[in-house]
């Protein structure tokens, strides 16, 4: 399970990135002028929330934490 957890932490990451990307993308579209402050702006801003992989990326976070210190995942099983 915390195998799956960190793939699922490195994937909503690569969303998160990906979301901000095609937002700054859009913006440089719409404004084609703009300053690196105002595009980096829109990029945390825009369209495409950053909500969804932002949670996938806390549940596994609060599931790696819930079996950290599980004994049946230890190596010192007796």
């Amino acid at each position: 399970m915390r195998g799956v957890m960190v793939v699922l932490a490195l994937g909503s990451l690569l969303g998160v990135a990906l979301h901000i990307f095609n937002n700054i993308a859009f913006a440089q579209e719409i404004q084609p002028n703009a300053a690196t402050g105002e595009l980096l702006l829109a990029g945390v801003m825009g369209a495409n929330p950053m909500l969804a992989p932002g949670i996938l990326a806390l549940a596994a976070i609060l599931a790696f934490a819930a079996t950290y210190a599980e004994p049946a995942l230890s190596k010192n099983r007796v």
